[in-house]
């Protein structure tokens, strides 16, 4: 049993939004977390559109990311 699914939404040969929305069906009951270093504020809305239970980013959604 999964506890928790974590996606980077970085992923660059397959969509991650996509992967979520696969998975998601197939375990309704798991969490799933995408976790990114962009701060891609439509990619976010997009994976929260397909369910997903919080996203972990570094830097705030819409902000410019700063070393």
């Amino acid at each position: 049993m999964l506890d928790l699914g974590l996606v980077d939404l970085g992923l660059p040969d397959t969509g991650s939004v996509q992967m979520i929305r696969v998975c998601k069906p197939q375990h309704p009951a798991v969490p799933m977390a995408p976790v990114s270093v962009l701060a891609d504020e439509p990619l976010v809305l997009n994976a929260i559109g397909v369910g997903v239970t919080g996203c972990i980013a570094q830097g705030r959604v819409g902000a410019k990311n700063h070393p």
